[in-house]
Formats: C-alpha cells, structure tokens, sequence
C-alpha cells in the first residue's frame, strides 16, 4: 500500500480540526458551573486485554530483518545485485500516482 504525502497531509489537518473542536469543547465546559465528578472508569474485555498485550509484542519486534540486509550487502558486495530499470520506472510512476490521488 502507498500512502502519499497528501493523503498524510489530509489525515494532520482532520486530527488538528478534531483536536481544536475538543479542545475549545473543554473550554466551554470549564465556564459552567462546577459540580463534584465521580472519576471515569474504564473496563476492558478480556479480547481487548489479549490485543493489547499481543500489539505490546509487536511493537517490540525489530523494524529490521537482518537476514536480507546481509543478504542484500553481500549481493551489492559482490557486484551480483542488479535492479531492472523497469522496477524502478513503475515504483516512481506509482508513487506519482499515489501523490496525486485526491487533488
């Protein structure tokens, strides 16, 4: 999948709108008259407890797989790797195309 730059820049600019809207919603809040809150709870599911422990694992895995980087270093090492231009006319017109989605 390919995220372009202004698919990105669309997604910060809703955040920010929603982070203004809550926040101005806040400040509202804080001028009406002020009563004793009983403190929000949450309970979460026993699914949702497993989730997030297994996304906890994931985030901790390595962004790096070692074994193609030297895979891929011993192959430029020894002059055998070779990339078609082809590949590389398609990955750059795609991301173009990507970039250009939604303008």
């Amino acid at each position: 999948m390919i995220i372009s730059s202004n698919q990105v820049a669309g997604i910060l600019k809703t955040y920010q709108e929603q982070n203004n809207v809550a926040k101005a919603g806040k400040a509202n809040k804080g001028e009406s008259a002020r009563s004793p809150q009983q403190p929000d709870e949450v309970i979460l599911s026993s699914q949702v407890q497993t989730f997030g422990s297994v996304l906890q694992s994931v985030r901790n895995l390595s962004d790096v797989r070692q074994d193609k980087v030297d895979a891929y270093s011993k192959a430029i090492e020894e002059g055998s790797y070779h990339v078609a231009g082809k590949a590389i006319a398609d990955k750059m017109i795609g991301r173009v195309i990507a970039d250009n989605i939604g303008e």
